[in-house]
């Protein structure tokens, strides 16, 4: 982005049918995260309707600085 800020676009979740219902859950649990004063990612923008630009349920959130906690263990 123009300032210098990253963005990930998880890809949907094939294996969850409709894929509109994980991803209601995971922007309704990351809203809730940060409510609790949790560092999360905020979703900038998203979709349960695949009648958008992408064509699928969609999502697009903020990239977290750090290392990614796979690498950690």
């Amino acid at each position: 982005m123009k300032d210098g800020s990253e963005v990930l676009a998880p890809l949907p979740y094939l294996s969850t049918k409709p894929c509109r219902f994980a991803i209601a859950s995971e922007v309704a649990t990351l809203d809730l995260v940060r409510a609790a004063g949790v560092t999360a990612p905020k979703i900038l923008y998203y979709s349960t309707d695949a009648q958008n630009p992408v064509g699928a349920d969609s999502m697009i959130m903020e990239k977290l600085r750090g290392r990614p906690i796979g690498d950690m263990y």
